[in-house]
């Protein structure tokens, strides 16, 4: 929300210093489908990782040693992973919306 609050609310006077067309908005439905599609994009990203962790614990792809030593830390290293996932798409998108780049790549 600070994003919004920061982007878009406080600054919606000045919209021409950091739109790209500054006269138009989002419809209140069209933002309602893009936070519902951006939760279920972000979502389906953490669970397909998650899931090509399991698969890697089956089946491993990397030549790494270990073993699942208890349940808790297994389940455990399953929820840090589905967070990291998250956490570096959530900053990977972020870093596209910076004003550099909106302003310098076409």
């Amino acid at each position: 929300m600070r994003l919004i609050n920061e982007y878009y609310v406080a600054r919606k006077d000045d919209a021409v210093s950091w739109k790209c067309q500054p006269d138009t908005y989002l419809a209140p439905d069209r933002w309602r489908e893009e936070k519902r599609l951006g939760c279920f994009n972000a979502f389906l990203a953490g669970v397909l990782g998650v899931g090509l962790y399991f698969v890697h614990l089956n089946h491993p792809f990397l030549k790494l040693e270990y073993e699942i030593t208890s349940w808790p830390r297994f389940f455990g290293s399953a929820l840090f992973c589905y967070a990291w996932i998250d956490f570096f798409s959530y900053l990977g998108h972020m870093l596209l919306h910076s004003p550099f780049l909106y302003r310098n790549v076409q």
